[in-house]
């Protein structure tokens, strides 16, 4: 039920999708090599538009091999769990902006906002 109400909300959402691959084909301005710190360390995108496709058959392979699960099944299943891992993403950052706020309004508030930023990101709601 709770895959099904999140696939709706998704689908209620279609900018998410075409700002993910709009983002794909733009071209900012150049940026100079210096500029990112991080650089030495990231691998290239061809590699992930390589690597996923490959990882992903193996990982069907791998099912199949194991688990015995029916070849059709296990690719039907990669779309299924490319949209998961969507919803999955959308719901951490939502979630993160909440525990932000109530954080925020905790302390703005000298501590006497009943909810804190933990229990916001357990699910639960412990006194401060």
């Amino acid at each position: 039920m709770m895959v099904v109400g999140s696939l709706i909300s998704l689908l209620a959402k279609p900018d998410l999708f075409i700002n993910a691959f709009k983002s794909l084909r733009r071209r900012g301005p150049a940026r100079a090599k210096e500029d990112d710190p991080l650089q030495h360390i990231e691998l290239p995108l061809w590699m992930s538009f390589v690597g996923v496709p490959i990882f992903s058959v193996l990982g069907v392979w791998v099912t199949h091999e194991f688990f015995g699960i029916p070849w059709l099944l296990t690719f039907i299943s990669l779309p299924l769990i490319f949209v998961l891992t969507i919803i999955c993403a959308n719901s951490m950052a939502v979630a993160a902006v909440a525990a932000i706020v109530f954080e925020v309004l905790r302390i703005r508030s000298k501590n006497r906002f009943p909810i804190s930023a933990v229990s916001v990101g357990l699910g639960v709601v412990l006194p401060p």
